[in-house]
């Protein structure tokens, strides 16, 4: 039930602590057995020493507890159909001993028993041997006794003991004693012997304070009552409240007790009532039988223990109720003095009882963990789910091992707390699993009782964790980690179980919650996070060989071969975690989706399959469309839900985008050679900037680190901070220095400045900027001076002209001849060194002008580098500005190779796309390209526009 409602991790966790608690409680009742009949029924049958020995008892319940187990073990092996006819021998004798107890109290109204007790001062009850000597009663307080079998006076046994050892400590310390009478008669307490006895001895000496009293004064009489309502919870060893008492002298409390500890001891009694769920597999009719069963039994033994509860409190004196072991009336049952016609009725009956309780925990526990086995939840309990001749065999035999381990443990009041945390930790489950479902209001929680509310049950489960740890704490807290260790092994093993179980549903509430809190308004700059959507390419073939039926019901995708191209950008997803945000990861398939449904969904497994190997926790998803750039459209558009949507796209690099864009059919087909079209790449990147999306490439990520043991980096990570972002670089770079692989790695930011800026200032407003955002980090300005020239750049114009006849012969078009690659550096290198230039823009104002106008449409007042003109005239791409632009980029890249060629990771700003297609989209990617040639790994950031990042906690 538990595990049908509450998810197979709780069920599993709450079964095996169910299945040890009864086990334990078989140990518990078998134990009891002994105790009843070593100590009541026949006390000469002690293999051991003497019974009334604490130790030598222990031995004796070892020994006859593991006979006892060895004839249960023997009954359940037989078969649960035999346990079930020698269960009405028991169920007879408790109903008998029931009866002659509700007798016994009836006749105690006018007849009571003859059961003397000697008390002291009427708070103090005394051991039976303390004051019978030799069969004869001296229960008073007077100094000398006399033996009549052999008529010689001696000291009386209790005088000795309350008032000897101040007499003694009087008498050696030779101090005259005054006369008189008891009132007026003086005590020397110099002390702290005298100080104790003397205060006993003068109570002691008064008249009539020790006398006889009957122990149960029955019905007629009203003391009992009235004195039993009041309580009386003692320490160890107390006889009052704050008072030692005379520990072979009097009956004295062995353990602290207070009223929730004795409803730990008192707890396991009761647990009986769920010994029909225990054999629900065995019931013709378990549904009707369990609820009608489990409601009859608490109602009758409820009734049955509140109402001895009462009886025995309005019959015995409160003194001899506390007497635990009968030390006051020599070691005899109560219970059965009390009953009527006979005792040895009562002795059979709790022998029995005890005795089949026991059989019954036995035959109900070996089912629980067959139960548990075949959920087939915990692995290593499979081989416990088998049966022999429908009797679970194996589960049987672990059952009575762990049962006798209780066993050799001994006293019965070791087994009671741990046993009281087992059930009640099960008993809180029932009642949560209950109240979840009517919560949730789940369709199929249909509870055929029509007056159940689901308060009822959260009051249950509260009940149960308050006592669970006012109790016993350290017990609860010993319950409590079980539960967590076996609940996370499973789902550490993956109890992959579909049983639309409650947890499910209250993840659904709690989900839409949270996402209607989510739509309200944006995230607070210091909650945001990036959400990743990562777009992946799948290379798909299709199978030609035959699969065996076998082949295709292990996997039903094994008709396709999918690769996912650049795994590691999962890796670098996972690193990124620390953030705690949306991870979705994404495929786009050229085709129609009612003829590629399925190869959708097999894309979709194989993503959430790389996912899982490189520990990236989150979703994937796949889509059909018509293109793949309509396909990407509309993953950026629509991927997410309500506010949990992702706010940072993260693409790969085209690594052959320059091929790309000469093959003659590159607009046909969107994916060439494995890599995303030049076309649909930038296409892309306009998508993501119109959705508002920060923007993440990742450039030479097949030499990105994986393994956190063999990879791990003690480099630099540096950050060419060039145009402010909202604070994205410093944010991605804090999220991986926290993943194993890169803490080791020293962060160092570099910022580019003029010759005459003031380079100074602003490396220290920089350092400041950092200490701020409590993230230490190396701070460099790097001046760029005004003459951007270099003698390699020089060289490269002497060959500009033989490449310009080749590509001519090669017979290519205008249009092409411009943007072949070699020949716009070539010229581009050798329009550097020309002295018309005009003095070179700043970077910091090349590229806020990039991103205005480098990047923009062709305008009769702003022509756009690189782009056709109104006219279709081939325009020249020889202008003094794209000149500049793009000498920049080589002349940022010289000094990025000269300070970050050896580091471990280089992030930096990238502007903004164009906004039209065309010849812009290769001119983009080849000013980035130019300024990040040479680098091993890089990360190419583009902000969404808002900050992200703050120096606030």
């Amino acid at each position: 039930m538990i595990s049908r409602a509450l998810g197979p991790e709780f069920g599993g966790a709450v079964g095996i602590l169910f299945y040890l608690g009864t086990t334990v409680a078989g140990s518990m009742y078998i134990v009891g057995a002994v105790e009843i009949f070593l100590k009541y029924m026949c006390p000469q049958c002690t293999l051991i020493g003497d019974i009334e020995n604490q130790s030598d008892a222990f031995q004796n319940f070892r020994i006859y507890g593991s006979l006892f187990l060895i004839i249960i073990g023997l009954c359940v092996f037989i078969g649960i159909k035999f346990v079930s006819k020698l269960a009405p021998i028991s169920l007879v004798a408790v109903i008998l001993s029931v009866i002659c107890i509700y007798a016994g109290v009836i006749k105690s109204a006018f007849s009571p028993p003859n059961l003397p007790i000697c008390v002291f001062n009427e708070t103090r009850l005394i051991r039976y041997e303390s004051y019978v000597v030799n069969k004869q009663s001296y229960c008073h307080n007077k100094r000398h006794c006399l033996d009549f079998t052999r008529n010689e006076s001696f000291v009386c046994p209790l005088w000795k003991a309350y008032c000897g050892p101040y007499y003694d400590s009087i008498k050696n310390k030779n101090y005259t004693l005054q006369k008189g009478d008891i009132d007026g008669k003086e005590y020397i307490t110099d002390d702290f012997v005298s100080q104790k006895f003397a205060h006993l001895c003068r109570f002691f000496e008064m008249e009539d304070s020790v006398k006889i009293k009957q122990g149960i004064p029955g019905m007629s009489s009203s003391e009992p009552i009235l004195a039993n309502l009041k309580p009386s919870y003692l320490d160890e060893n107390e006889v009052l409240p704050g008072v030692k008492g005379l520990q072979d002298v009097e009956i004295l409390n062995n353990d602290l007790t207070s009223f929730l500890i004795l409803v730990g001891i008192y707890f396991p009694s009761v647990t009986g009532i769920m010994a029909g769920s225990n054999r629900s597999g065995d019931l013709k009719d378990p549904s009707r039988s369990i609820p009608r069963g489990t409601i009859a039994a608490v109602l009758v033994t409820s009734f049955i223990y509140l109402s001895n509860v009462f009886t025995f409190a309005a019959c015995v004196d409160g003194l001899l109720l506390r007497d635990k072991f009968g030390d006051s009336i020599d070691k005899k049952l109560l219970v059965a003095l009390l009953s009527w016609p006979n005792k040895w009725i009562i002795m059979f009956g709790a022998f029995f009882s005890t005795f089949g309780a026991g059989m019954q925990s036995l035959t109900g526990a070996p089912r629980l963990l067959q139960a548990v086995a075949n959920d087939d939840i915990i692995p290593f309990l499979k081989p416990f789910s088998k049966s022999y001749r429908g009797e679970p065999f194996r589960a049987s035999i672990l059952t009575l091992f762990f049962c006798w381990c209780g066993i050799l443990l001994g006293n019965v009041d070791y087994l009671n707390p741990l046993i009281t945390m087992f059930f009640l930790m099960c008993y809180g489950f029932i009642n949560m699993a209950c109240a979840l479902q009517t919560i949730l209001k789940t369709p199929n929680w249909r509870p055929r009782y029509k007056y159940y509310h689901w308060s009822l049950s959260v009051l249950g489960l509260c009940l149960c964790l308050l006592i669970m740890f006012i109790v016993k704490w350290f017990y609860a807290i010993i319950a409590v980690m079980i539960a967590i260790v076996i609940y996370k092994y499973i789902e550490f093993k993956g109890a992959e179980k579909e049983w639309g179980d409650g947890i499910q549903g209250l993840s659904m509430s709690a989900a839409r919650y949270s996402l209607l809190k989510l739509e309200e308004s944006p995230p607070h700059v210091k909650n945001w996070r990036p959400q990743i959507l990562l777009l992946a390419k799948c290379d798909i073939r299709k199978n030609d060989i035959v699969l065996k039926k076998d082949d295709v019901d292990n996997n039903e995708y094994q008709e396709y071969d999918i690769r996912v191209q650049n795994p590691n950008n999962f890796a670098f997803a996972s690193q990124l975690k620390a953030g705690k945000g949306l991870f979705v990861s994404a495929t786009v398939i050229k085709g129609d989706y009612i003829k590629d449904s399925k190869l959708a969904k097999a894309c979709k497994s194989k993503l959430k399959d790389i996912m899982d190997e490189y520990k990236a926790k989150g979703f994937s998803d796949s889509l059909v469309a018509t293109s793949i750039e309509a396909g990407i459209c509309h993953l950026i558009q629509t991927e997410g839900l309500g506010g949990l949507r992702h706010n940072t796209i993260v693409v790969n690099w085209p690594e052959r985008w320059s091929k790309d864009f000469f093959k003659e059919n590159s607009k046909e087909n969107e994916y060439v050679d494995n890599t995303l079209s030049l076309s649909s790449f930038v296409q892309t990147l306009r998508f993501c900037s119109v959705n508002g999306s920060a923007l993440i490439i990742t450039k030479g990520i097949d030499t990105w680190p994986v393994n956190t043991k063999t990879e791990v980096q003690n480099g630099t990570i540096d950050l060419w901070w060039i145009i402010h972002d909202g604070g994205l670089l410093l944010l991605i770079v804090f999220l991986l220095k926290e993943h194993k692989i890169w803490q080791k790695c020293k962060l160092r930011v570099f910022t580019v400045a003029r010759e005459n800026e003031h380079s100074v200032q602003i490396k220290n407003d920089l350092l400041q900027y950092m200490y701020h955002l409590r993230i230490e980090a190396e701070v460099d300005v790097i001046e760029m001076n005004d003459a951007e020239i270099s003698a390699y750049t020089y060289e490269k114009t002497l060959k500009l002209q033989e490449r310009e006849e080749l590509v001519r012969s090669m017979k290519l078009n205008e249009k092409r001849s411009d943007v072949e690659p070699q020949i716009l550096l070539d010229r581009l290198r050798r329009n550097s060194v020309s002295k018309n230039i005009e003095k070179p823009e700043s970077i910091h104002e090349q590229l806020n002008k990039l991103n205005s106008n480098f990047l923009q449409p062709f305008t009769e007042t702003n022509q756009y580098t690189f782009s056709v003109n109104k006219e279709n005239s081939r325009p020249s791409i020889f202008q003094t500005e794209t000149i500049r632009k793009m000498h920049s980029a080589v002349e940022l890249n010289k000094k990025i190779l000269e300070k970050s060629k050896d580091s471990s990771l280089v992030l930096m700003n990238i502007p903004a796309p164009p906004k039209n297609q065309g010849t812009a989209d290769y001119n983009y990617l080849t000013y980035i390209n130019a300024a990040t040639e040479g680098l091993n790994r890089v990360l190419l950031v583009r902000g969404s526009g808002r900050e992200v990042i703050t120096i606030f906690s």
